[in-house]
């Protein structure tokens, strides 16, 4: 990994420190720990926005069809005001 994107790089700077640093870093692996976490970590973003889309889509679903609802009843109560429903309603009667 290079030294620049290493967490506490500025701590670092100075040269009798790097070397130290390089010297933790190969003996405790951090290297895979690191790129482990990383990995970890993009897998847990992803996931959490999926589980986001799949709300919004349900969300978003459930709104559509309280559209298509309102305008069905607003469509009959039309069609009722309008009278079209009473020739049906004398034959029935």
């Amino acid at each position: 990994m290079p030294r620049r994107l290493r967490p506490g790089s500025a701590a670092w700077k100075e040269e009798r420190f790097a070397a130290m640093q390089m010297v933790l870093w190969s003996e405790f692996d951090l290297e895979e720990r690191y790129a482990e976490l990383s990995r970890r970590i993009e897998f847990t973003i992803n996931t959490i926005r999926y589980g986001l889309d799949v709300v919004k889509d349900q969300k978003s679903l459930s709104l559509e069809r309280l559209i298509v609802y309102l305008i069905s009843a607003e469509l009959a109560i039309a069609l009722v005001s309008a009278g079209v429903f009473a020739p049906l309603l004398a034959l029935f009667s």
